[in-house]
């Protein structure tokens, strides 16, 4: 008996091997660590650039710094600033100090710059991280549609309907926010629609996943 036993121990099949743990997915840019950034007035913005190697700050003014923590540059324009890709970086600037409309440009880390054609409204100016930019048009009145429209190597598309928000990771899809008066009255409530465009960009590719109603007065914030 004890060597039957034996026996079919010997025979048994063996436990299967686990699989080895599954590398967590990537949820943006890899900063470096231990990164110290000179910055007496303080820092009031960040970003990371998309392989992490370069950071954008806004301590009284721009300024670029890369993974020792040096300023390599300090570029015209202010915030909004994003990133277009890891070697490029869009910025703002007003025309005046009350105006909320003016040019962007888009600046390269070896310090030459382009200018996105027209002029832009300073409520939004989001990169994807792989060479595209959606920017804001400065809307004709109070209650006209915001516009928006995305430059990608030198070219603008057509404009869009709303404010665009944010990109997804693999840039297939744009978060945007549309608004319309209610009743068709000056002054009325409005009804601001989140909606997710999908590549090729087109208004009629409009998902709405979220509606409210704010008060015009002041602006909706999302995060």
């Amino acid at each position: 008996i004890v060597i039957a036993a034996l026996l079919l121990a010997a025979c048994a099949p063996s436990a299967p091997t686990p699989p080895p743990p599954t590398a967590p997915r990537s949820t943006g840019p890899t900063a470096p660590t231990g990164v110290t950034v000179s910055a007496p007035a303080g820092i009031d913005w960040y970003a990371w650039a998309p392989d992490g190697q370069h950071l954008l700050i806004d301590s009284d003014g721009l300024a670029l710094v890369d993974s020792s923590g040096k300023t390599v540059a300090s570029p015209d324009g202010t915030i909004p600033a994003t990133w277009v890709d890891s070697q490029h970086f869009a910025t703002w600037s007003p025309k005046s100090a009350t105006s909320i409309d003016g040019p962007v440009a888009v600046y390269s880390l070896d310090g030459s710059s382009v200018a996105v054609p027209g002029s832009y409204s300073g409520l939004a100016l989001v990169g994807d991280g792989a060479g595209s930019l959606a920017v804001g048009l400065q809307a004709g009145g109070k209650d006209a549609e915001e516009r928006f429209v995305v430059w990608q190597n030198g070219a603008l598309s057509e404009p869009l309907p709303g404010r665009p928000l944010g990109w997804s990771k693999d840039g297939s899809t744009l978060i945007v926010a549309t608004s319309q008066p209610l009743g068709g009255r000056a002054g009325a409530p409005q009804s601001v629609s989140i909606a997710v465009l999908r590549r090729p960009l087109r208004a009629a590719s409009e998902q709405p996943v979220k509606q409210v109603h704010v008060d015009p007065t002041y602006p909706p914030t999302f995060n």
